[in-house]
């Protein structure tokens, strides 16, 4: 997928012409699914408030259609969103879109990645201690292994390292982290790899 390999302005023309598409056709959930990712494509790019608003829109939109808010291809925009949230500090609006976003989120994907967004998200505004942090990215970890779910399973246990490491557990973080990112033969450019790679290279230094 081009997001995860972080070709933003790619997904931003496909998103575009999503856009012009559905409103063409008449199909109301695919506007909001398309204007998800140009919103995330508007964060990337540094417009923080463009996107918020896109994003914002999107979330209007889905909720009229009666839409599923956190699809498998909308969860990940939506975790950007609350990610941009938190970096400026606004982690009460941060929570409102995870709430609305897990109310209506789709099996699998939505609720395993959302959840772990809640917990990071809580652990960065001190609405949970770092013990509770750890459960539910452990909790996530087992529900995408269950699932199969290894990027998913990636995601979690990058997060859950980053915390272990802070605590003083490097060792344990380094195994746990080694593990999952060595099950992986391919896609190596893409954001989530490359995010574990990093936080292993800290790790060993």
């Amino acid at each position: 997928m081009r997001a995860h390999r972080g070709d933003f302005a790619g997904v931003e023309e496909l998103a575009n012409a999503l856009i012009a598409l559905a409103a063409e056709s008449g199909f109301a959930q695919w506007t909001a699914e398309a204007m998800y990712w140009r919103g995330s494509c508007l964060v990337r790019k540094g417009m923080m408030e463009e996107g918020i608003s896109e994003f914002q829109r999107a979330l209007a939109a889905a909720r009229d259609v009666g839409a599923v808010s956190a699809s498998p291809s909308t969860a990940w925009p939506v975790v950007i969103l609350v990610e941009t949230y938190s970096r400026l500090g606004r982690f009460e609006e941060a929570l409102a879109a995870l709430k609305e976003s897990e109310a209506r989120a789709a099996p699998l994907f939505g609720v395993t990645e959302l959840r772990r967004a809640r917990a990071q998200l809580q652990l960065e505004a001190g609405g949970c201690s770092p013990r509770e942090a750890e459960e539910q990215f452990r909790e996530a970890m087992g529900t995408s292994r269950d699932q199969g779910a290894k990027s998913l399973e990636l995601r979690a246990t990058t997060s859950l390292a980053r915390l272990l490491a802070k605590q003083g557990k490097r060792d344990e973080a380094r195994a746990i982290l080694a593990d999952i990112y060595n099950w992986f033969t391919e896609g190596f450019d893409t954001a989530d790899l490359k995010d574990a790679k990093a936080v292993l290279d800290e790790l060993n230094a």
